[in-house]
């Protein structure tokens, strides 16, 4: 894929209207790497699918998302 059929599937699919989550899930195609999103005090707001369905990688989220020392709190 070209830097020209990249660049239309993120447009696409921020027309779309699936939201976040679809801009994730076609960033995470387009890279060729899984995507995750977080707000600024690191909870996360969006991951690409291929993340979200596996278990173990969504489990060590849901801990990073708990742990205050990821956030500098002490």
């Amino acid at each position: 894929m070209g830097i020209a059929e990249r660049r239309l599937a993120m447009f696409d699919a921020l027309l779309s209207g699936r939201g976040l989550q679809g801009l994730v899930d076609a960033a995470a195609e387009v890279f060729g790497n899984p995507v995750a999103v977080t707000d600024m005090d690191l909870a996360m707001v969006a991951m690409s699918s291929e993340l979200a369905d596996d278990p173990e990688w969504t489990a060590n989220a849901r801990e990073f998302e708990t742990n205050d020392s990821f956030r500098g709190a002490e």
